[in-house]
């Protein structure tokens, strides 16, 4: 009999980022609240948050051909492997963190904190800094939503791994009803 596992606690990126801690309380109202993000989104980086999405780590145990990252990388397929340290994956980010340097001046690292919780080790925003948040939003939610629905089409649809100009294109597409723009 399959028995599910049990759903973990925000502790598995609070190990990945320690020594910050997060404020789950803000992260909350900050992911559900910003009109920059869609609902699908907002569920995403709640899953997320909660390592509850069916990565290959979670279902290795009972579909045995699953467990390696879907997109060629010998690392097991877990949250920080999938939305961070995948090469694939890594060069869609700086793709982002390179369009958010031009737009507000800012060098930001790619980093676990980064991916899950939307902001830099060290964050401090200016007034005007503030004023441009709602675009990273929308950039950090649309590339979290284009690398999870590629990854579900290379795993459920058996579509081919994806390069890295499709998950930027795809993050673009999904960013601009929200920001008019695919900038």
């Amino acid at each position: 009999a399959l028995t599910a596992l049990p759903v973990a606690q925000p502790a598995y990126w609070s190990n990945l980022t320690a020594p910050y801690t997060p404020s789950w309380r803000a992260t909350w109202v900050w992911a559900r609240s910003d009109k920059a993000r869609t609902r699908k989104q907002a569920d995403l980086l709640w899953r997320l948050l909660h390592d509850a999405l069916p990565l290959g780590i979670r279902t290795q145990r009972w579909l045995p051909h699953t467990g390696p990252c879907p997109w060629g990388c010998p690392a097991v397929e877990d949250a920080a492997h999938l939305f961070c340290h995948c090469p694939t994956v890594r060069a869609v980010w700086h793709d982002m963190l390179d369009r958010w340097r031009r737009l507000s001046k800012l060098t930001w690292q790619l980093s676990p904190r980064l991916v899950a919780f939307g902001r830099p080790q060290l964050f401090g925003a200016s007034l005007a800094t503030r004023l441009l948040l709602p675009h990273w939003d929308r950039l950090h939610g649309a590339t979290l939503q284009a690398i999870w629905n590629a990854r579900c089409r290379t795993v459920m649809d058996g579509d081919p791994a994806p390069s890295t100009a499709a998950l930027v294109a795809s993050a673009l597409a999904l960013a601009a009803p929200l920001s008019g723009t695919a900038n």
